[in-house]
């Protein structure tokens, strides 16, 4: 993998870079997400659909929509959602979900969690005082960028953009109404994401209850070990040196322990754990990864 020219990423997409598959998308794909994030202050509850394999001309596999008319534009017959973790840009929200999207050879919908510090140690760490200083980092680096060449204008072939953050749904409230669809059938978090969807699950278990034995939730965890219902079923992946996914984990809670990988996903980083590689299709027909 290449990165792109220093001038087209931000602070905050160099800690996406390090943690997610940003390979799986284009150079062009990673300067537009990276710097349409920073410009519009990667906000919490950000939808972004995620086509599968490589980019026509003229074409694009990715459509980001900020604001509260992200289900205008949900196409018929998503069945999968993807939330990265702690502070993650929507470079790294995209990355997942294309990276899911290349396992499953189909669309799958990414909600950008943002920072914060819901229910875990590593958000407090990270979340508040880490990512602080990183959005502090971006302003500056803005400025800079001017003189550098960084792009203010978005092409809409790359990247397809569309909303105001001015109404914004937030992420907790777009992830309980996907959820409760009838059409999702698989949920997939990484860190801060999996603490999201084991928020969402517990607030609406009657709801996700009451789906048909043969239309079950599968939910599938990276990064962190959460507490779901019994009834509710859930796949936990935790690697071995994961010692950023141990503090936000369920020390009671069974997981499935990769050796010698640690919170990365990105296949380009030692001792990285990659979906393809490790994860996908490793637990069962029946769990969320496959």
């Amino acid at each position: 993998m290449n990165l792109p020219s220093p001038e087209y990423l931000t602070p905050n997409s160099i800690i996406d870079c390090t943690f997610y598959n940003v390979g799986c998308l284009d150079d062009d794909e990673i300067r537009q997400l990276a710097w349409i994030g920073k410009y519009h202050n990667e906000p919490s509850g950000t939808v972004i659909i995620v086509s599968p394999g490589s980019r026509h001309a003229g074409e694009p596999r990715i459509k980001v929509v900020i604001g509260d008319t992200w289900r205008q534009h949900v196409p018929d017959g998503i069945d999968t959602v993807a939330m990265a973790g702690v502070g993650s840009s929507i470079l790294g929200t995209a990355a997942l979900a294309k990276d899911v999207a290349d396992q499953l050879g189909h669309a799958v919908l990414g909600v950008v969690s943002g920072t914060g510090t819901i229910g875990a140690p590593i958000d407090g760490l990270t979340g508040w005082y880490l990512y602080g200083t990183i959005n502090q980092l971006d302003d500056l680096w803005i400025r800079a960028s001017e003189y550098l060449g960084a792009p203010t204008k978005f092409d809409q072939r790359v990247v397809a953009l569309v909303g105001s953050p001015t109404l914004l749904d937030s992420a907790q409230d777009v992830l309980r109404e996907l959820i409760v669809q009838p059409s999702v059938t698989r949920v997939i978090g990484h860190s801060k994401g999996s603490l999201e969807i084991a928020n969402a699950v517990a607030a609406l278990q009657s709801v996700i209850a009451s789906r048909a034995p043969a239309n079950p939730l599968k939910i599938g965890t990276l990064g962190a070990v959460v507490a779901v219902p019994d009834d509710v079923g859930i796949c936990q992946v935790l690697g071995g040196l994961d010692f950023l996914g141990w503090l936000n984990s369920r020390p009671d809670v069974a997981r499935h322990l990769i050796p010698n990988v640690w919170h990365s996903l990105n296949p380009c980083v030692p001792l990285a754990m990659s979906l393809q590689r490790d994860v996908w299709g490793k637990f069962g027909s029946s769990s969320a990864f496959a």
